[in-house]
Order: structure tokens, then C-alpha cells, then sequence
């Protein structure tokens, strides 16, 4: 759902699937499952704040990790209808056995009627969407230095800072440029360590205003304990360009702040430490 293609044979079976059980009368929580999971999906996609963030917590915030649930319930709703269909293609199977001698050879029809059935589930139910999922997850984490996720002069910076930064400090950076990775692989707890989460409000005053505070950061910087700052120019990972990301506009391109002191670089990344009185 989060992509342009659709996979839309699979999405007449879902449909058809719960036709089936309304008229059945039988078997309705799939149906309300399904629901369930789209208005949770709908929930996650279309809205932000703190009633969002109540029902789903910040694992389920991401919309990308509910539509992974929304296969579970509707693979249910189409078997329901490839079984009607079995159905109904076993009762015309049946008349066409019954057909007297010097009609169309039976056997062929079968043999026919089989072979497109089949063809309509894998090429249709696959459609263009698997293709450019897998594209998509392949480009955001393929390594490089113009990767998505973390570039090779990022990975160079975080893999240096366990021998430059003691273990008790804290590192702020804008997770969506991948800076949040220092913690698995600097292992040095980071302010943010995750794309969305319920953050203090001083964090996020900090994520939204810190290169516009100048030195009155430093409240906001000893209130959080900040010893160290990172600044990875590069693009943020899967562009960036929606509401959660923007929260951290005021920790990127920090490289002016009077308050920070640049103690290494590898290409655009940037590690600074904090400077306050």
C-alpha cells in the first residue's frame, strides 16, 4: 500500500473474499480482523501526535510496519475466494464430463481451463508491485557512498568514535541521517535512537530549534546531558520528507553553532563536541 504499484487481481480476490462471508453469514471477524488492521494503518499514515502515538506506540507509529500485517488477514479473505472459485470450476469440470460424445475434447478443456488458472494466480497475484518492493528495500540499504541509509564515509566516522568519545557520553544527531547507527556500532548512547519514539519535549525543542539558539542551547544541551553532536549533510534516509523527519530540522547543518567544537570529519560527516560554560 505504501507503493505506486498494485497488485489489483489480489485485491478483487480480498474483495470477493468478503462478499463471500457477508452472504455466508459466517466467519465475519476476518473481516473485521482486515479492518482492523487497515484503520490502524489509516491511523499511522494520515495522523500525527500524541493520540497516535498512544494507540500505537513508536514501534507501530511507522505505517510501513502495519501494512506488513495487512497481508496476514487478507490472504485469508482471498483463499476464500480462490475456494469458490475451486469450487465453481470443479461444478463446470463436472458438466463438461457429463457433455455427450463428439463435443470439444474434454480433456484438453480441462487440461486448458487448469493452465490459465494457475497462470492468472502467479502472474496476477504477483503483479508490479513485489518488483518494485524489492527494488525500493534494495536501493534504501544498498551500501555506498551515496547510500540511503549510511554512506561509506559515515560508516568510517561512527566506526572512529569509540576511540574518540568516552562511554558514558551522549551523542545527538538527526536519526534520519543515519546518525542514530552510533549506538550500534560506536556503541555510545545516542539522544535519538530511533526515527520516531516518544521524545521529551526538551529533545524535540532541541531536534526542532538547536542551530537557531546559539549559545542559550547550552540550557537546553546540559538539561539533556549532550556531550557530543553528529552532522551527516547527506540525504536522509528515505528522503526525509515527511512531518517526523522535519522535527530535526534544527540538529542538521550545525556547522556555525558557536557552541560546538569540530573534533572530526570523514568527507560531510562530522562529529563536534559540545562547548558550554
Amino acid at each position: 500500500p505504501l507503493l505506486d504499484a498494485r497488485a489489483w487481481f489480489i485485491t478483487v480476490l480480498v474483495a470477493t473474499g468478503v462478499l463471500v462471508l457477508l452472504v455466508a453469514k459466517k466467519n465475519r471477524w476476518i473481516i473485521v480482523s482486515y479492518l482492523l488492521v487497515v484503520a490502524l494503518f489509516t491511523l499511522a499514515l494520515g495522523f500525527t501526535g500524541q493520540f497516535r502515538d498512544f494507540l500505537l506506540g513508536p514501534w507501530y507509529s511507522d505505517a510501513a510496519r502495519i501494512a506488513s500485517l495487512l497481508p496476514i488477514a487478507a490472504i485469508i479473505l482471498a483463499g476464500v475466494a480462490v475456494s469458490v472459485l475451486h469450487d465453481l470450476l470443479q461444478a463446470g469440470l463436472r458438466t463438461l464430463n457429463n457433455q455427450p460424445e463428439g463435443t470439444p475434447d474434454k480433456k484438453y478443456l480441462s487440461r486448458i481451463g487448469a493452465v490459465v488458472l494457475v497462470a492468472l494466480l502467479l502472474t496476477g497475484a504477483r503483479g508490479s508491485s513485489i518488483n518494485m518492493q524489492s527494488g525500493w528495500m534494495a536501493d534504501l540499504h544498498r551500501p555506498g557512498q551515496e547510500a540511503h541509509l549510511l554512506s561509506d564515509d559515515e560508516l568510517i566516522l561512527l566506526e572512529r568514535i569509540a576511540q574518540e568519545v568516552p562511554e558514558e557520553a551522549v551523542i545527538a544527531g538527526d536519526p534520519w541521517t543515519g546518525t542514530a547507527l552510533a549506538f550500534a556500532i560506536s556503541e555510545r548512547e545516542v539522544l535519538f535512537p530511533h526515527l520516531q519514539g516518544n521524545f521529551s519535549a526538551a529533545s524535540l525543542e532541541l531536534a526542532a530549534n538547536f542551530k537557531d539558539l546559539g549559545v542559550e542551547a547550552c540550557t537546553l544541551l546540559n538539561e539533556l546531558e549532550i556531550d557530543y553532536m553528529l552532522d551527516f549533510e547527506g540525504e536522509r534516509y528515505n528522503a526525509g520528507r515527511n512531518k517526523p523527519a522535519q522535527r530535526f530540522d534544527g540538529i542538521r547543518h550545525i556547522a556555525d553553532s558557536p557552541v560546538l567544537t569540530e573534533i572530526d570529519r570523514e568527507g560531510e560527516a562530522v562529529l563536534y563536541q559540545v562547548v558550554c560554560d
